[in-house]
């Protein structure tokens, strides 16, 4: 299996950056309020190659013939050594009508092991974007056998390739134990397919990091819900490696003692953590607020969020083994049609990633390289 360590014996003392930014070249400094777009500072994934491993979401091409390579451009992607398929590798882009495409897992597996970096493959199990495999509830043994031959086929493609995988995705309740409306629990009459799951995707493949991932993990009875998962499935002994903190927070929410705490509650079960899919809503999860400019006072409100949160992850550091951006340009962002738990009606620029629509830098990504 591809592997990339995340530690070093040489590390780029903090201070040494804004004299690096100083030497490269005229403007590198980057003063406060000012924008620059030569790559006058160290990447991303150098600044924290002590900490975790740093990726991104990669979107553009997953349809086209276009690699998305070429349409973010190496300038921005240098900053990254782990990379995510937000959509094209979960089961409506893979399978259809008993037949595998693996087309563009193939194309990021092979961007990644060509630029030394990682793949986390997302996701294998989920309640959405899943019809054309389980379109509703089937028989409990159609639902078994199509489990299997599932994981089975796509970890096993993926062999060796994938760091980790996100194996089951939200397959627990907002307010009850289980989310009893995807369709694996329905066919299988209860939870029984999330271990299944994990003792599938680890036979397909030994070496790749298993996880469960889900979203509101912060939230302190959501919390306790995937704990008493983790310990009635015994997932840990069905291949479980670790927890995936979807990261869609906000400007207020949640606070950095609860993230604190979320991360201390599975580490103390010895498990690792990802942070799997890091944004920050600039409308706090409001749907109803009209557009608004991101203006110098938002640009810093975003800044100072950033650094907190990352400030929390540096203090767990051999927890947080990877921290992943839901995308990589504000433009990009699928917070641009989606808040407050609903799809909008009508575009509304957020402002939720560390670049902008031309690639360059904001405050906040300054804010987390300069700490």
């Amino acid at each position: 299996m591809m592997k990339t360590s995340t530690e070093s014996t040489h590390p780029i003392p903090r201070g040494a950056l804004l004299i690096m930014a100083f030497l490269v070249g005229l403007g590198g400094l980057y003063p406060a309020g000012m924008k620059e777009r030569s790559m006058a500072y160290a990447p991303l994934k150098e600044v924290y190659k002590d900490y975790f491993y740093i990726g991104a979401a990669v979107k553009l091409g997953e349809y086209n013939s276009t690699p998305f390579y070429q349409a973010y451009g190496e300038r921005l992607l240098e900053h990254f050594n782990s990379f995510t398929a937000e959509n094209g590798m979960k089961p409506e882009n893979i399978y259809r009508d008993g037949t595998y495409d693996f087309t563009y897992g193939d194309r990021l597996v092979r961007y990644a092991r060509e630029h030394g970096a990682v793949v986390r493959g997302h996701t294998l199990v989920w309640h959405n974007q899943t019809s054309s495999l389980i379109p509703g509830k089937i028989p409990k043994e159609e639902a078994k056998r199509l489990l299997k031959e599932y994981i089975s086929t796509v970890a096993g493609h993926f062999r060796g390739e994938i760091h980790a995988w996100d194996v089951v995705n939200e397959a627990v309740g907002d307010g009850s134990q289980w989310r009893t409306s995807s369709p694996w629990y329905q066919s299988y009459g209860g939870p029984e397919y999330i271990r299944e799951a994990f003792e599938y995707a680890r036979m397909a493949d030994p070496d790749a990091k298993l996880f469960y991932n889900d979203y509101n993990v912060v939230q302190p009875g959501k919390r306790e819900r995937i704990v008493r998962m983790l310990e009635e499935l015994d997932l840990v002994e069905a291949g479980l490696d670790g927890i995936g903190i979807q990261a869609h927070w906000n400007l207020v929410w949640p606070s950095v003692d609860e993230i604190s705490r979320t991360i201390e509650t599975f580490a103390s079960m010895g498990l690792e953590v990802h942070i799997t899919e890091l944004d920050i809503d600039c409308y706090d999860g409001n749907p109803s607020t009209p557009q608004m400019e991101y203006t110098p006072e938002l640009e810093e409100r975003l800044s100072r969020r950033y650094a907190e949160i990352f400030e929390v992850f540096r203090q767990h550091k051999g927890e947080v083994t990877s921290v992943t951006f839901w995308g990589l340009t504000d433009p990009d962002s699928w917070l641009n049609g989606f808040s407050g738990g609903r799809f909008l009606k009508e575009r509304r620029e957020n402002y939720p990633l560390l670049f902008d629509g031309k690639g360059d830098p904001k405050k906040a990504f300054f804010s987390i390289i300069n700490w």
